[in-house]
């Protein structure tokens, strides 16, 4: 299963960054959020429990690896990519590293939160957040089944807005002003004000593990099941296709 969902993103997002993206550094958010890797213009970044390494994927045949940094503790989970910044999700705080030039990643900031397992997704102003205290993502009896909302328009001093209780928060995906949350279904939230989400919708009774949202269809991977539903009208989201992972 786990190849296939990674064949997935890596299709996803090398149809939606199209070719002209593979000579600017920047890249557009399109990519599930529990991911270990992200694209931007022709390099990959990929992140181990304790640190991220730049590829150079331009030459097909050939991956060279440009770069590796330590990022500290060793309980780092996903990376997003949006515009020139990366945001790297950890157990214990959101870690967040500009792209230059050359593609190579500096530290910008990090933002400490409560623990538990941590996706995230960012536009160019504001960065969600979900930690979740499942079996290997508690400390102790923490209770951080939540959503986080960062301001994130200065990435080197990010601010957090707010928190929303959650159920048992997995992975998260942005479109624009509608956020889609993997929380006991899918939560569909309007983030246009972003200290003040509006619960649009919860589609209770789908397999939802992580989503990705992208011109009005949105990917949703489960356990067991891939779900292809159509939110061009996010008051009357359709299931489109099913299909077994198993």
């Amino acid at each position: 299963m786990k190849k296939i969902i990674l064949l997935i993103f890596v299709l996803l997002i090398q149809w939606h960054c199209g070719k002209d993206a593979q000579t600017s550094p920047s890249a557009t958010g399109v990519g599930g959020s529990l991911a270990r890797f992200a694209i931007a213009g022709n390099k990959m970044y990929v992140v181990t429990t304790d640190r991220l390494k730049t590829f150079d994927i331009s030459n097909s045949n050939q991956l060279k690896q440009l770069s590796e940094i330590s990022l500290g503790m060793n309980d780092i989970e996903t990376i997003f990519a949006f515009d020139r910044n990366l945001f790297i999700g950890s157990r214990s705080a959101l870690h967040i590293y500009q792209i230059d030039s050359l593609g190579y990643p500096k530290f910008a900031s990090v933002a400490g939160h409560s623990w538990g397992c941590d996706p995230v997704v960012a536009n160019d102003s504001v960065a969600f957040v979900t930690t979740r205290n499942g079996r290997t993502c508690r400390l102790g009896n923490n209770n951080s089944n939540q959503l986080i909302i960062y301001n994130v328009k200065d990435i080197n001093r990010p601010i957090q807005i707010s928190i929303l209780p959650m159920t048992f928060p997995n992975g998260v995906g942005l479109d624009k002003n509608i956020l889609f949350v993997c929380d006991n279904g899918i939560r569909v939230f309007d983030v246009s004000k972003p200290n003040n989400l509006r619960l649009i919708r919860h589609i209770q009774g789908v397999d939802a593990l992580d989503v990705i949202p992208l011109n009005g269809q949105l990917l949703v991977i489960g356990a067991n099941l891939l779900t292809q539903m159509d939110y061009k009208n996010v008051d009357n989201i359709k299931v489109i296709s099913e299909f077994k992972l198993r």
